[in-house]
Parts: structure tokens; C-alpha cells; sequence
């Protein structure tokens, strides 16, 4: 459950980032170089086809993952989501559905890095972003190499082993990687936004402090910038 979570998390940023969305932030901000080390957002106009396409890996990667894993869930025979991780699908004679759907998903997340390393430029979160993505698509490609024992009754009528196989300890190791970077990748994200959203504020700030007037007649000091009303906002 907690990665499918986490997968609908980088997928709605991954949507986010492709349709355009935090219009005020991408407009704020586009064509601007930082100066602060902090990551910077391009405008979707100027994206080329390829690199839309590949975030477009991202956003689609995590609704098909979700999906085929729901609809196992409620088909396949012996499946009991509460008490069975999903990595147990990839076992018995349907087993190839989820090998599948592991691999295919971290296929399209490393596309899915790729296209990210394009949109975000310069910052520790424009470098950690698309590194903790592609660690999470290897780490998925490596769950779908390596398989699982059995556990927990599934498959049914297959006998469990008290000590773990050699692919099975890999594909817990995959697992890990998975966890993590995909953890890692939202913080990530959360700190390129925060940095966006701290400079719109900022930028606004600016832009209406440019347009204060002052009406004819009235001296400009400290205290009228305080106190006066007859100080406004004008366009």
C-alpha cells in the first residue's frame, strides 16, 4: 500500500508538471535563471515534443501500475491484499502479469527521469530529483528480474521455505531502493515547489511595491510609508 501511494504521489507531480498546472508559479518564473543555487521551473511553452513525452512516461507509469495490481486483487484466486504484498503477485501461473507490470513501470519512470533532468535546472533538488527516480525505476526493474518466495498462502497449494532463496533476498534489496528513493524523490519535489512558491511570493512582493504612488501634494518619508493614508496601490 505504501507504494502505491508513494507512485501516485510522483505520478501527480509528474502530471503537474507536464499539463501546465501551477500556472502562476511556471509564468513567475519562466525564462529565469536562479542566482540562489535553487532548482528553477521551465514554462511548458518552451518544451520540446521528447522531452514532454518522457514526463508523460512519469504521469501515465503510475495510474497503469495501480490499476493492474487492483484489478489482480480482485480476480486473481487466494489474493488477500491485507495480509500479502503485492510482490507475491508475481508468483503462480498469472505471475508474468506482475513481472510485467514492475518492469514496464520502471521502464517508464527512467524515461520519466530523463524528462525531468530536461525541465529542472541547476539546484540540489534539480539534481536529486531525477537521480532518486531513476534509482526507483531500477529499483522496480530489479523486483521484476528477481521474484519472491512464497508467503502467507500464496500461492495457494505451493509449500513456503523457512529460509529466503538468493533472488528473493534480491528482490527484497530492489524493494528497498524502491522505498526509499521513491521517499526521497517527493522530498525532492516538496523542496522544488517550496522554492517556486517562495519566489512568486517574493516577485510579488516586489511588483506591488514598485506601484505605490503617492498623491500630489504629499511629501514621501519613513512615516508616510507607515502611517499616511493616503498612500495606495496603483496600476
Amino acid at each position: 500500500m505504501a507504494i502505491l501511494l508513494s507512485g501516485l504521489g510522483i505520478i501527480l507531480t509528474g502530471f503537474l508538471v507536464v499539463s501546465g498546472k501551477w500556472r502562476g508559479i511556471r509564468d513567475a518564473i519562466i525564462d529565469r535563471r536562479s542566482s540562489s543555487g535553487h532548482s528553477e521551473w521551465r514554462g511548458a511553452e518552451g518544451m520540446s515534443k521528447s522531452t514532454r513525452r518522457l514526463l508523460l512516461c512519469g504521469a501515465i507509469a503510475g495510474p497503469a501500475f495501480v490499476l493492474v495490481v487492483l484489478l489482480q486483487d480482485y480476480t486473481r484466486p487466494g489474493v488477500d491484499p491485507r495480509s500479502q504484498p503485492l510482490s507475491l503477485l508475481s508468483l503462480g501461473d498469472w505471475g508474468w502479469i506482475q513481472t510485467l507490470n514492475f518492469m514496464v513501470a520502471g521502464v517508464l519512470n527512467l524515461l520519466y527521469a530523463v524528462g525531468l533532468r530536461r525541465r529542472l535546472q541547476g539546484g540540489h533538488s534539480g539534481m536529486a530529483a531525477p537521480v532518486l527516480i531513476a534509482l526507483y525505476g531500477i529499483g522496480l526493474v530489479s523486483v521484476a528480474l528477481f521474484q519472491t518466495d512464497p508467503r502467507n498462502g500464496f500461492p495457494p497449494g505451493v509449500v513456503e521455505t523457512s529460509e529466503w532463496s538468493w533472488h528473493a533476498v534480491l528482490h527484497g534489496l530492489g524493494a528497498t531502493v524502491v522505498f526509499f528513493a521513491v521517499a526521497g524523490a517527493l522530498l525532492a519535489f516538496s523542496w522544488a515547489f517550496l522554492d517556486a512558491v517562495e519566489k512568486v511570493v517574493t516577485s510579488g512582493i516586489r511588483g506591488s511595491a514598485t506601484k505605490i504612488r503617492v498623491q500630489p501634494g504629499h511629501a514621501l518619508d519613513c512615516a508616510d510609508m507607515i502611517t499616511s493614508p493616503t498612500l495606495s496601490l496603483g496600476s
